[in-house]
């Protein structure tokens, strides 16, 4: 694992009050009967595809590091830039995403079961405590280009101090081409395209180093096997001092409204001693 560090900012900094995690009427239904969370591998999400645009900062970065230090033409880069596009994500990595709108069109359709789903918000202070103690973070995922490529340069050349530039090269490009994965694993999955900025999403991220632990569990997904960690987290399904609910559930567009209100909650009474109403959704979408 490659020891360099980026500075990702401040998490406090601009943290909305509640984050918000998006599924299907399923998912919803094991997240409050456990009252836990299944962080998944990252390697198997949906976003995988999105380390395209993380490899093409990447490249960015490489080459302009190399302008930097007066190289225009070396055998070594050539071979590794080669291999920058064959870099994917790896296991070692569990993602949890959450999001800062509880009722937003495109996160329906791409994360709520296409409006048939759910939402689920919790406070996200309490959120980053109780994750924290578990070794499990919360970051927020990074969409400004100007902003992943200050990172990308910033190992690029923690990469060059580490690395000479002049020895053998199937020597040098196997080390690097490391450091690379290893980077790519760890922190392309904070980066996402700009065009998804409207998600506002953040991420928990538990690091999962060995594939054959006894901690994985396993779940189908259309043509995949999912490994994922089963999370207990029953601090964030407590009802409070205040009597506020522990969190907030938003009701998909497309759901049969009243009978599933009613279902959660007469859930929610059975989990918490008392029923908070759920929140239906404003979005205008029938499918």
């Amino acid at each position: 694992m490659s020891d360099f560090v980026p500075s990702l900012g401040n998490p406090e900094e601009h943290r909305p009050k509640l984050l918000f995690h998006y599924c299907s009427l399923a998912g919803l239904l094991g997240i409050l009967e456990s009252q836990s969370f299944w962080i998944s591998d990252a390697s198997t999400m949906n976003d995988a595809k999105e380390i395209v645009h993380v490899r093409d900062i990447l490249e960015q970065a490489v080459e302009q590091g190399f302008r930097d230090i007066g190289v225009s033409d070396n055998v070594w880069f050539t071979k590794i830039r080669s291999q920058i596009r064959g870099l994917g994500l790896q296991q070692g990595r569990c993602v949890f995403s959450l999001c800062a709108e509880a009722d937003q069109l495109s996160l329906w359709r791409s994360y709520g079961a296409d409006g048939q789903g759910a939402s689920i918000g919790f406070d996200s202070s309490l959120l980053l405590e109780t994750m924290a103690r578990k070794n499990i973070h919360l970051h927020k995922v990074i969409y400004v280009r100007s902003e992943q490529l200050r990172i990308c340069r910033d190992f690029v050349r923690f990469l060059f101090g580490k690395h000479s530039i002049t020895g053998k090269v199937d020597e040098l490009s196997e080390a690097v081409v490391k450091e690379m994965q290893d980077f790519v694993t760890t922190y392309g999955i904070l980066m996402k395209h700009p065009s998804f900025a409207d998600e506002r999403e953040w991420r928990l991220v538990c690091p999962m180093e060995n594939i054959y632990s006894g901690d994985w569990r396993y779940r189908p997904r259309g043509n995949m096997i999912v490994p994922y960690l089963q999370v207990a987290a029953p601090e964030l399904f407590q009802s409070t001092h205040s009597g506020q609910p522990p969190y907030r559930i938003t009701l998909g567009p497309r759901c049969e409204r009243t009978p599933t209100s009613t279902a959660l909650q007469a859930i929610t009474r059975k989990l918490l001693g008392t029923s908070f109403g759920v929140s239906l959704s404003a979005v205008p979408y029938r499918g």
